[in-house]
């Protein structure tokens, strides 16, 4: 691609973008009246909006059952955000609109999140030797990616605070990195190794930029909830001590797996797990922190993460999506056919294996092997391919001639 080109191809997904959006808000109206806008997870995060914007509790089961009838909820309880109340930055702009609108603009971000998030970890010097189309081909068989899309979740844009925190340490952009953490504090405990990583390494390296980013983004988006309603904070945890969904939900993790193994009463089983990750980590620090770099470590700290997190779901793991696609570029990159045909596959295989168990509405935690299995072959991937610490992420912007 020339360099004419480049701003032409990007003025030309702007544009298309811009269409996308202005289509689906004149057909939302249509679109609803027909049936086919479906009331998915959406509407709790819709629901409490618009409850936080009228200065009333955002959990209460009642108003909660009222506004979910409204907009077509069939079911007889209401469904909940459990994300922080600092999550309310992010979706009270939402709870503006009538709910088909609002899905809608919803779906437009959730799109978009992700294809920015593949758009960069394919690497903007197009130094990987496939094209972007691949890149996106492969990331739309995805099956997390695309349920978080369709049940209107927020992990789509947990990915793109993932790939913007790499992007702004990559540069150097230390505060904007810090801002990009508000994101991953959606749901911060799929990311606690990540967590203690940044703690360990903004000690050794002192750059206290990040945290003072990321702080100061929390402070800011905990203010505009509170704006609405100063009681959201108590209302929040009042919510979760009753409820404590973590340890009542089945969800597809290790945890839940030895808790019903070994007793579900027993709540403590559900986060053995991540104390193991954590002891694995520290000794995994030790062993890097003289040559530590975000872009080589941070995949190994999310899928650990979310093979030994104590709750988690299927669309959860939308976070993976470029450091599998970082391993299957490694892959496309090498002149070993057989190792290709086996990966993508491979790949396919999962990917349509979870298609039939969604089609068969099988229960969550049939799925606990997923994630581990991501893990295990980007580590095989990682091993038997090599590449070297400059190489280690598409997005570096470094070229990747080094991979063998």
């Amino acid at each position: 691609m020339t360099v004419m080109q480049k701003p032409r191809t990007r003025q030309f997904r702007r544009v298309l973008l811009a269409l996308l959006s202005l289509v689906l808000i004149l057909k939302s109206r249509d679109l609803a009246e027909r049936g086919v806008l479906r009331v998915d997870d959406f509407v709790a995060y819709w629901s409490a909006a618009r409850l936080q914007l009228g200065g009333t509790n955002p959990y209460s089961d009642d108003q909660l059952s009222a506004l979910h009838k409204s907009a077509g909820w069939t079911h007889p309880a209401p469904l909940k955000m459990y994300n922080p109340p600092w999550t309310f930055y992010v979706v009270l702009p939402f709870g503006l609109f009538s709910y088909p609108l609002a899905r809608l603009l919803w779906l437009f971000l959730s799109v978009s999140s992700i294809v920015l998030a593949v758009d960069w970890a394919y690497g903007r010097d197009g130094s990987v030797p496939t094209s972007r189309r691949v890149s996106w081909g492969l990331a739309a068989l995805f099956v997390p990616a695309l349920m978080a899309v369709q049940i209107g979740q927020t992990s789509p844009l947990l990915l793109l605070g993932v790939v913007g925190f790499l992007a702004c340490e990559r540069r150097q952009k230390w505060l904007r990195a810090g801002v990009m953490l508000s994101l991953l504090a959606m749901k911060p405990h799929l990311f606690y190794l990540f967590w203690l990583a940044l703690a360990c390494w903004t000690i050794n390296r002192r750059r206290w930029a990040v945290i003072a980013g990321g702080v100061l983004s929390l402070l800011a988006s905990s203010a505009i909830a509170l704006l609405f309603n100063s009681a959201v904070m108590t209302q929040y945890l009042e919510m979760i001590r009753d409820q404590a969904p973590p340890l009542f939900w089945l969800t597809p993790t290790l945890g839940t797996f030895i808790r019903g193994k070994l007793g579900q009463t027993q709540v403590w089983l559900q986060f053995v797990p991540m104390v193991g990750g954590a002891a694995w980590f520290f000794h995994y620090w030790k062993t890097r922190q003289l040559t530590w770099e975000w872009s080589r470590e941070m995949p190994i700290l999310v899928l650990v993460s979310m093979a030994t997190t104590s709750y988690a779901w299927l669309f959860d793991q939308v976070v993976l999506l470029p450091f599998i696609l970082q391993a299957l570029f490694w892959v496309l990159a090498g002149r070993n056919y057989r190792l290709k045909v086996l990966v993508l596959s491979g790949y396919t295989l999962i990917n349509g294996l979870l298609l039939i168990l969604i089609a068969f509405k099988t229960e969550h935690s049939y799925y606990v092997w997923l994630a581990p299995v991501w893990l295990a072959g980007y580590l095989f991937l990682r091993a038997r391919l090599q590449p070297t610490r400059s190489d280690a992420m598409p997005w570096t912007g470094v070229r990747n001639s080094a991979v063998r």
